[in-house]
């Protein structure tokens, strides 16, 4: 028996309406996907109706556990060890498949004879309260990513496991920003592949917008450990930082404006 092509990973908390919309969407790709696919629920000890809602699936494709974790990087990190997928796709409670043949849009445009190293990196939109927004991820071009001038959406990336493995997974100590920092690592390993369409919708509103305004301080602090700065990139990379978080701060305050 092959591996199957991709592993789809969603963690969740408390948000029984959030998985049930996002396996909802996952299972009506799956009636249509041309290969083997496999889906991985971890629930963080949910105290509302998520235990229940899972234990009503009665699909061999769909694996779950619930139990304490510490938190969503360490969720995924679990995750990641129990997929057997040659790639790993991490979808949250409450994100979706942005059409009804978004994934085999995806298979169709991936090298099923020969799966690189490099991630698969494709496009989403956001979802929040003001309608919808293209996020602008493609292409792949790393140091955009690395310093914060287009990070690519984690939602719309394929991770290949091997390089998921490599990296040692998610680093938890990075507060919010662990998925950045995968994503960075990963860019080093191999040329992405970037593929055409929008195929993920997420939900906005998360921690990456909450304190949004911390993102430019937390990405420096990443760069820094991972480069190994001396003193001066240390202090070069943190004036950029500042800047980059003063222009964020000006871009919020005249969007907010109109």
């Amino acid at each position: 028996m092959t591996n199957p092509l991709v592993s789809i990973i969603t963690v969740t908390r408390n948000n029984v309406e959030g998985l049930r919309s996002t396996l909802t969407s996952i299972k009506s790709q799956l009636d249509v996907s041309p290969v083997e696919i496999e889906v991985i629920v971890i629930d963080g000890a949910s105290s509302d109706e998520t235990t229940a809602y899972l234990s009503t699936i009665d699909d061999g494709r769909v694996r779950w556990i619930s139990e304490p974790d510490r938190g969503v990087y360490d969720a995924m990190n679990k995750g990641s060890k129990l997929a057997t997928g040659v790639y790993q796709h991490f979808l949250n409670a409450g994100d979706r498949f942005y059409t009804e043949s978004a994934l085999s849009e995806i298979i169709a445009q991936v090298e099923l004879a020969n799966h690189p190293k490099g991630m698969v990196v494709f496009g989403a939109v956001k979802v929040g309260r003001s309608g919808q927004s293209v996020i602008r991820n493609r292409p792949h071009i790393w140091w955009k990513h690395a310093f914060g001038v287009r990070p690519h959406c984690h939602q719309a990336i394929w991770f290949p496991s091997v390089v998921v493995e490599a990296l040692g997974g998610y680093a938890e100590k990075y507060s919010f920003v662990g998925d950045f920092d995968l994503i960075m690592r990963a860019g080093l390993m191999a040329p992405a592949r970037c593929i055409q369409g929008v195929h993920v919708a997420y939900e906005g509103g998360g921690m990456s917008e909450q304190r949004r305004a911390e993102i430019p301080r937390l990405l420096h602090s990443v760069r820094s450990e991972r480069f190994n700065y001396g003193p001066g990139l240390t202090r070069a990379d943190h004036l950029w930082a500042i800047s980059l978080s003063a222009f964020h701060r000006i871009m919020t305050r005249a969007n907010g404006s109109r």
